[in-house]
């Protein structure tokens, strides 16, 4: 996963493709490779392994959560938003929840996003549970709220969050790589500055 997440997806598919081959039942593996085939801009290909590993294990709410940001990718916005609502409802984390306020901002339904965005501040006021700053930022830059993003993006550099390293490739945060700010933040945060994946149909 290291390996795709910095852009290598041909190398990082390769050692997927060994772990499975040495045990196809390896149920993380599977997951793997959707979050892999997403990340690599291969939608239908990510699609195809998480239905296929729901069809196994249904209540697993990261697969979910990985079709729905695949779905979205591809172009198929209501089917998107009801898979990370059921990631939700499976017990996604805090930043699923933020990737589902992003859904709901691309969907259209603003009000809905932003009521998501108001829940997890409260969740975050709380103290009962860490709300990494990574859901904020691509629930915000989906809304066109892009200085409210750089300013969670910035939060999540001081509590050196581990999801904001996922903001460098992951399709559902290119709102948030298309500023100009964000050459700089990438190479605060140590990473280099990926092209856009190619999603889409």
């Amino acid at each position: 996963q290291a390996l795709v997440l910095r852009g290598r997806h041909a190398d990082g598919l390769r050692q997927l493709k060994i772990a499975e081959e040495l045990d196809p039942l390896l149920f993380v593996a599977q997951t793997d490779f959707v979050q892999a085939f997403w990340i690599a801009g291969d939608n239908e290909a990510a699609i195809t392994r998480a239905e296929r590993v729901i069809e196994v294990e249904p209540r697993f709410w990261l697969t979910h959560w990985l079709l729905g940001l695949a779905q979205l990718s591809h172009g198929d916005v209501t089917e998107g938003v009801a898979s990370l609502e059921r990631a939700v409802q499976l017990g996604g984390t805090p930043a699923a929840r933020g990737t589902l306020a992003a859904a709901y901002a691309q969907a259209g339904r603003r009000e809905d996003a932003r009521a998501v965005i108001r829940d997890l501040e409260k969740l975050r006021s709380s103290g009962v549970h860490y709300v990494s700053p990574a859901g904020f930022v691509v629930a915000h830059a989906a809304l066109g709220d892009l200085d409210k993003a750089y300013e969670e993006a910035e939060r999540g550099l001081r509590e050196r969050a581990s999801l904001i390293t996922s903001l460098n490739s992951a399709p559902v945060a290119e709102p948030f790589r298309r500023d100009p700010r964000y050459v700089s933040f990438a190479q605060r945060v140590g990473l280099p500055p990926l092209p856009t994946p190619g999603g889409g149909r």
